[in-house]
Protein backbone atom coordinates (compact mmCIF):
# COMPACT_ATOMS: atom_id res chain seq x y z
CA UNK A 1 0.00 0.00 0.00
CA UNK A 2 1.81 3.46 -1.06
CA UNK A 3 -0.04 6.39 0.66
CA UNK A 4 2.28 9.07 -0.66
CA UNK A 5 0.85 11.66 -3.40
CA UNK A 6 3.25 13.58 -5.73
CA UNK A 7 2.63 17.38 -5.09
CA UNK A 8 0.31 18.89 -7.79
CA UNK A 9 2.72 21.26 -10.15
CA UNK A 10 0.74 24.23 -8.05
CA UNK A 11 2.54 23.26 -4.68
CA UNK A 12 5.62 22.62 -6.64
CA UNK A 13 5.86 26.19 -8.17
CA UNK A 14 4.93 27.56 -5.16
CA UNK A 15 7.53 26.14 -3.67
CA UNK A 16 9.86 27.37 -6.48
CA UNK A 17 8.63 30.87 -5.96
CA UNK A 18 9.47 31.33 -2.21
CA UNK A 19 12.70 29.57 -2.69
CA UNK A 20 13.62 32.12 -5.57
CA UNK A 21 12.55 34.57 -2.89
CA UNK A 22 14.71 33.55 0.02
CA UNK A 23 17.48 33.42 -2.33
CA UNK A 24 16.92 36.83 -4.28
CA UNK A 25 16.73 38.17 -0.43
CA UNK A 26 19.76 36.70 0.71
CA UNK A 27 21.45 38.22 -1.91
CA UNK A 28 20.63 41.60 -1.37
CA UNK A 29 21.02 41.35 2.64
CA UNK A 30 24.35 40.30 1.50
CA UNK A 31 24.88 43.16 -1.01
CA UNK A 32 23.78 45.74 1.58
CA UNK A 33 25.44 44.93 4.80
CA UNK A 34 28.72 44.75 1.92
CA UNK A 35 28.49 48.18 0.69
CA UNK A 36 28.28 49.43 4.44
CA UNK A 37 24.19 51.06 4.20
CA UNK A 38 23.34 48.51 7.08
CA UNK A 39 25.12 47.10 9.64
CA UNK A 40 23.71 44.15 11.67
CA UNK A 41 24.24 40.81 12.25
CA UNK A 42 23.16 38.52 9.43
CA UNK A 43 23.34 34.56 8.78
CA UNK A 44 22.75 34.03 6.12
CA UNK A 45 20.26 31.19 4.91
CA UNK A 46 22.37 30.39 1.75
CA UNK A 47 21.19 26.39 0.34
CA UNK A 48 18.48 26.23 3.15
CA UNK A 49 15.92 27.84 1.04
CA UNK A 50 13.95 24.23 0.25
CA UNK A 51 13.05 23.04 3.67
CA UNK A 52 10.80 26.36 4.65
CA UNK A 53 9.75 26.57 1.51
CA UNK A 54 8.43 23.18 1.44
CA UNK A 55 7.07 23.22 4.94
CA UNK A 56 5.34 26.78 4.68
CA UNK A 57 3.58 25.56 1.55
CA UNK A 58 1.31 23.09 3.87
CA UNK A 59 1.25 25.94 6.71
CA UNK A 60 -1.53 29.01 6.51
CA UNK A 61 -1.81 32.19 8.36
CA UNK A 62 -3.10 30.33 11.35
CA UNK A 63 -0.20 28.14 12.00
CA UNK A 64 2.56 29.07 14.18
CA UNK A 65 6.27 28.49 13.99
CA UNK A 66 8.58 29.66 16.20
CA UNK A 67 12.26 29.91 14.78
CA UNK A 68 15.56 30.40 15.90
CA UNK A 69 17.85 33.93 15.31
CA UNK A 70 19.04 32.57 12.01
CA UNK A 71 15.60 31.67 10.88
CA UNK A 72 14.96 34.87 7.82
CA UNK A 73 14.33 32.24 5.30
CA UNK A 74 11.76 30.51 7.49
CA UNK A 75 10.21 34.22 8.17
CA UNK A 76 10.61 34.82 4.32
CA UNK A 77 8.69 31.22 3.43
CA UNK A 78 5.64 31.63 6.09
CA UNK A 79 5.09 35.39 4.57
CA UNK A 80 5.79 37.95 6.79
CA UNK A 81 5.92 41.11 4.35
CA UNK A 82 9.30 41.96 2.99
CA UNK A 83 9.05 45.86 3.54
CA UNK A 84 8.67 45.19 7.58
CA UNK A 85 11.16 42.34 7.93
CA UNK A 86 14.03 44.59 6.08
CA UNK A 87 12.59 47.59 8.13
CA UNK A 88 12.80 45.24 11.57
CA UNK A 89 16.49 43.92 10.64
CA UNK A 90 17.67 47.62 9.77
CA UNK A 91 16.28 48.70 13.43
CA UNK A 92 13.53 50.91 11.88
CA UNK A 93 10.00 51.82 13.62
CA UNK A 94 8.04 50.32 11.09
CA UNK A 95 9.52 46.91 11.15
CA UNK A 96 7.44 44.28 12.63
CA UNK A 97 9.04 44.51 16.29
CA UNK A 98 9.12 48.48 15.76
CA UNK A 99 12.66 48.32 15.39
CA UNK A 100 13.28 47.05 18.87
CA UNK A 101 13.64 43.16 18.04
CA UNK A 102 15.80 43.45 15.19
CA UNK A 103 17.37 39.55 13.58
CA UNK A 104 17.43 38.05 16.79
CA UNK A 105 14.04 38.69 17.78
CA UNK A 106 11.29 38.84 15.38
CA UNK A 107 7.52 37.97 15.45
CA UNK A 108 4.65 38.50 12.86
CA UNK A 109 1.71 37.37 14.47
CA UNK A 110 -0.57 38.07 11.35
CA UNK A 111 1.54 35.47 9.29
CA UNK A 112 2.01 32.96 12.31
CA UNK A 113 5.68 33.54 12.95
CA UNK A 114 4.96 33.99 16.66
CA UNK A 115 9.00 34.09 18.03
CA UNK A 116 12.46 34.16 16.86
CA UNK A 117 14.98 33.45 19.70
CA UNK A 118 18.73 34.01 20.20
CA UNK A 119 18.94 30.66 21.88
CA UNK A 120 19.44 27.45 19.58
CA UNK A 121 16.13 25.12 20.90
CA UNK A 122 14.65 27.53 23.36
CA UNK A 123 11.83 28.33 21.04
CA UNK A 124 10.38 24.68 21.96
CA UNK A 125 9.24 25.18 25.15
CA UNK A 126 7.69 28.37 23.47
CA UNK A 127 6.10 26.09 20.99
CA UNK A 128 4.79 23.81 23.24
CA UNK A 129 2.53 26.80 25.41
CA UNK A 130 1.72 27.95 22.27
CA UNK A 131 0.06 24.79 20.92
CA UNK A 132 -1.50 24.33 24.26
CA UNK A 133 -2.99 27.53 23.94
CA UNK A 134 -4.45 26.83 20.95
CA UNK A 135 -5.79 23.50 22.45
CA UNK A 136 -7.76 25.38 25.34
CA UNK A 137 -9.06 27.98 22.86
CA UNK A 138 -10.59 25.26 20.66
CA UNK A 139 -12.01 23.76 23.78
CA UNK A 140 -13.80 26.79 24.94
CA UNK A 141 -14.77 28.05 21.32
CA UNK A 142 -16.41 24.29 21.05
CA UNK A 143 -18.05 24.25 24.69
CA UNK A 144 -21.65 25.54 24.66
CA UNK A 145 -22.47 28.71 26.48
CA UNK A 146 -25.29 26.54 28.98
CA UNK A 147 -22.75 24.21 30.33
CA UNK A 148 -20.77 25.31 33.80
CA UNK A 149 -17.27 25.25 34.54
CA UNK A 150 -16.86 21.41 34.64
CA UNK A 151 -18.82 20.71 31.52
CA UNK A 152 -17.11 18.26 28.85
CA UNK A 153 -15.95 19.58 26.03
CA UNK A 154 -14.39 17.75 23.06
CA UNK A 155 -10.78 18.02 22.77
CA UNK A 156 -9.15 19.46 19.79
CA UNK A 157 -5.85 18.29 19.45
CA UNK A 158 -3.04 21.14 18.73
CA UNK A 159 -0.33 19.40 16.98
CA UNK A 160 3.59 20.51 17.14
CA UNK A 161 6.12 19.52 14.56
CA UNK A 162 9.42 20.34 15.08
CA UNK A 163 11.58 21.15 12.04
CA UNK A 164 15.20 20.91 12.67
CA UNK A 165 17.27 21.40 9.54
CA UNK A 166 20.76 20.92 9.64
CA UNK A 167 23.59 23.74 9.52
CA UNK A 168 26.77 22.00 8.04
CA UNK A 169 28.60 24.72 7.56
CA UNK A 170 29.39 25.91 11.41
CA UNK A 171 27.82 28.32 13.57
CA UNK A 172 30.54 31.20 12.38
CA UNK A 173 30.30 32.53 8.88
CA UNK A 174 33.39 33.94 7.29
CA UNK A 175 33.48 38.00 7.92
CA UNK A 176 35.27 38.19 4.63
CA UNK A 177 31.53 37.41 2.72
CA UNK A 178 29.54 39.62 4.72
CA UNK A 179 31.97 42.60 5.19
CA UNK A 180 33.13 45.70 3.21
CA UNK A 181 36.62 44.72 4.29
CA UNK A 182 37.73 41.22 4.94
CA UNK A 183 38.88 41.75 8.58
CA UNK A 184 37.19 43.83 10.91
CA UNK A 185 40.43 45.15 12.38
CA UNK A 186 42.12 46.08 8.59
Amino acid sequence: MNAYQPPSSEVLVDIYRRMALIKQNDERFRAVIKSGKLVMPYYSPRGQEVIPSAMSVCLTDDDYICTIYRGVHDMIAKGVPLKELWAELGGRVTGTCKGKGGPMHVTHPASGVMVTTGIVGSSMPIANGLALAAQIRAMAANQPPTRGPHGSAKQQPAARVDQCAGRPFGFRTAGINHARQGNAVD
